[in-house]
């Protein structure tokens, strides 16, 4: 009896020991894993990131120079660690005035450098003091005031909100200001500020009615669906003296007020003359292009002239053709002049 009490006894000792040799076993794993997470591979390579451009001492660029810098070390913090190498990145980018600043301090020796060659935020303090705007918030207004939209509306409201951050306005504020600066056509769609709840809600709306009216535009005066009347300047200056009268060619040129005089680009059909084969054949219309479709012509590579894509205006052989056209009917009308004027009169 005893002898059973005793093998209970062993094997109750022995299942606890082999308990406490696996808790021992996988605390030291735990710990290994906590070393592992806690070193970084040095032969893992830090991603790239474009420097900024060098600094000349501009003071509406001192704000951005600073904040690329830093997000330099956000993406690379093994590279620049330290204080130093921080500073010494950044004195290196600075260029003209602003490296003339900084150079006298830079032949010191180290234990006689100022303290903001030593701490870089100390540095940033030191280099807002010299190139910064002493009176930020205050030019931020002027700015904001004088600010209106000359392009497209998403580049307006982005230059906008540059210069609303360091301007303390409350929504209504920005959404009226905002909205004074936009083109007459997205202020008709608009209306009125205060019919957004906010000043998000209004940057939104102008920027999604500005793409739609670009696009309503560019359907308008896109001369391969439809022919159109174009008018660049002021209709007053339209030329309405018709090209042709009588199948007859008139080689008078319109006469020009300093600027050019809009003209009409519709499809005419004539009488051919011998000079010309398949001449009443429909023209594809090759007269003044809008804003727009020249936009759109340079964002494709398309010719300036003829729409079509693979060549330049000035390589473009609609455009040598039409000027050839142009000196044989001038030759023919003033061959056909002559021998009119040459003929005896009854």
């Amino acid at each position: 009896m005893s002898e059973n009490n005793n093998t209970t006894h062993l094997t109750a000792e022995q299942a606890f020991q082999a308990q406490q040799d696996m808790i021992l076993q996988l605390q030291a794993q735990i710990n290994a894993l906590q070393v592992s997470s806690t070193i970084r591979p040095e032969h893992v390579k830090e991603p790239k990131i474009s420097h900024p451009p060098p600094f000349t001492g501009r003071k509406d660029q001192t704000l951005e120079f600073l904040a690329k810098c830093n997000m330099v070390f956000t993406v690379q913090p093994r590279t620049y660690s330290t204080d130093i190498t921080r500073i010494a990145f950044a004195t290196n980018l600075l260029k003209d005035e602003a490296y003339r600043w900084v150079l006298p301090y830079l032949g010191m020796e180290e234990g006689d450098r100022p303290l903001w060659l030593h701490v870089w935020n100390d540095f940033q303090i030191e280099f807002k003091k010299y190139f910064g705007d002493s009176n930020l918030e205050e030019t931020s207004r002027f700015k904001l005031r004088n600010l209106r939209q000359t392009g497209s509306a998403s580049v307006y409201a982005t230059e906008f909100q540059r210069h609303a951050a360091y301007v303390h306005w409350n929504d209504d504020t920005k959404k009226q200001n905002f909205f004074d600066g936009l083109k007459d056509d997205v202020k008709d769609r608009l209306l009125a500020p205060s019919k957004f709840k906010d000043y998000e809600t209004l940057v939104s709306s102008a920027i999604e009615y500005d793409d739609l009216l670009y696009q309503r535009r560019r359907s308008n005066n896109n001369p391969r669906t439809q022919s159109t009347t174009i008018q660049r300047f002021n209709n007053n200056n339209i030329n309405t003296t018709p090209r042709y009268s009588n199948n007859t060619r008139t080689t008078s040129t319109p006469k020009f007020n300093n600027t050019f005089t809009p003209r009409t680009t519709s499809t005419t059909t004539f009488t051919p003359t011998p000079m010309e084969i398949d001449a009443t054949q429909s023209r594809p219309n090759y007269g003044p292009i809008s804003p727009a479709e020249r936009e759109y012509r340079m964002k494709n590579n398309l010719c300036n002239y003829c729409g079509k894509p693979g060549h330049k205006a000035f390589e473009c052989r609609a455009a040598k053709h039409r000027r050839e056209q142009k000196a044989q009917v001038s030759a023919t009308t003033t061959a056909d002049t002559k021998a009119k004027n040459s003929q005896p009169q009854a």
